[in-house]
């Protein structure tokens, strides 16, 4: 990558062609992609992703279905009233998942394997103690409830 990137940062002189610029831009886009492939090995399975939003989608039914709307999970959350608006598996990403993340793993941005069932854990306790509502992570077998949906 590093040898690409100086032949690139060199300039192109005349007797180079438009041929050698976009050989040069091939060359770097299959190095983009070999490193995300690497770097995919440490990351977490599609699945855990796809189990991720399924328990904030179960969990976003169970806190609708127990009274918790979302003003009284930001309530909960932030002691602070906003708009009443349901539970969905979006907004309790972004108002509640990532910031139980952040406070487990500051520094990180993309949950590896580990991560992801820690903040998973961590959540979910939380959601126990604070609203009496507990999911389990869900497995293959947990699809059926998306199924069903």
């Amino acid at each position: 990558m590093t040898d690409l990137l100086e032949r690139l940062s060199n300039g192109v002189t005349d007797s180079d062609s438009i041929n050698t610029i976009n050989e040069l831009l091939v060359d770097c886009y299959n190095e983009i992609s070999d490193l995300r492939d690497k770097a995919k090995v440490k990351d977490r399975t599609q699945t855990q992703s796809n189990s991720r939003w399924l328990y904030l989608e179960m969990l976003a039914t169970q806190l609708n279905e127990a009274g918790y709307d979302r003003v009284a999970v930001i309530e909960k959350l932030k002691s602070k009233p906003t708009v009443d608006v349901g539970n969905t598996k979006e907004s309790l990403y972004e108002l509640y998942w990532r910031g139980v993340q952040k406070a487990v793993y500051p520094e990180v941005i993309r949950l590896d394997k580990k991560q992801i069932q820690k903040v998973y854990e961590t959540m979910n306790r939380h959601t126990a103690d604070v609203f009496g509502v507990s999911i389990p992570w869900p497995d293959k077998y947990g699809q059926e409830y998306e199924k069903g949906r």
